[in-house]
């Protein structure tokens, strides 16, 4: 066995110690990709490193679709937008990308018009002390705040929602040997 191939298995064995299956069931082809292309050290990691990144958030998403327990696994790709005329399709395509969410800016601009004109109910699984981190921007938050908790009433709800203690349910009548309702 050559030094390289030392290294190499040295290599699999610390990504699959550290439980990185996907960089190392990526590394050779990616090792082969690097000297192809005559990559840096730094370009050959990064593009390694993507490979576990997507690995991981596909088995995020699908544990969190697990989680969800959706009756069926329906995808917008599925409706049928002729038997339903009324639907506006590229509105909900368009909603469906998610790009409502960038920079936390489109909300406070929804927020700054209804302020004063008009009613707004908005519900929500975090408190507002984290708003600032998850629209990843203090001032905004920090002014979308200001507006809806003036003149407002907020209902703190603790506890499990309805879905969870379902769901515990369920899980708690699988594990007595009952049916799951």
């Amino acid at each position: 066995m050559t030094k390289t191939d030392t290294i190499y298995q040295h290599v699999r064995s610390h990504l699959a110690y550290l439980k990185l299956a996907a960089a190392a069931e990526a590394l050779p082809g990616e090792l082969d990709h690097a000297v192809k292309e005559k990559l840096s050290h730094t370009e050959f990691l990064a593009r390694l490193l993507d490979v576990e990144v997507d690995a991981t958030e596909t088995r995020r998403h699908a544990g969190r679709l697990r989680f969800a327990n959706f009756p069926a696994p329906w995808r917008i790709e599925d409706f049928d937008f002729d038997a339903q005329p009324s639907v506006d399709a590229a509105l909900i395509r368009d909603l469906a990308t998610c790009r409502y969410t960038d920079d936390a800016n489109a909300l406070f601009q929804v927020i700054s018009q209804r302020y004063l004109n008009g009613s707004i109910i908005l519900t929500t699984n975090r408190g507002v002390a984290s708003w600032g981190e998850i629209f990843d921007d203090t001032t905004i938050a920090a002014a979308m705040l200001d507006r809806l908790l003036h003149r407002s009433v907020v209902f703190n709800i603790t506890g499990d929602s309805y879905r969870i203690r379902a769901h515990r349910a369920r899980a708690r009548k699988l594990t007595e040997g009952g049916p799951a309702t």
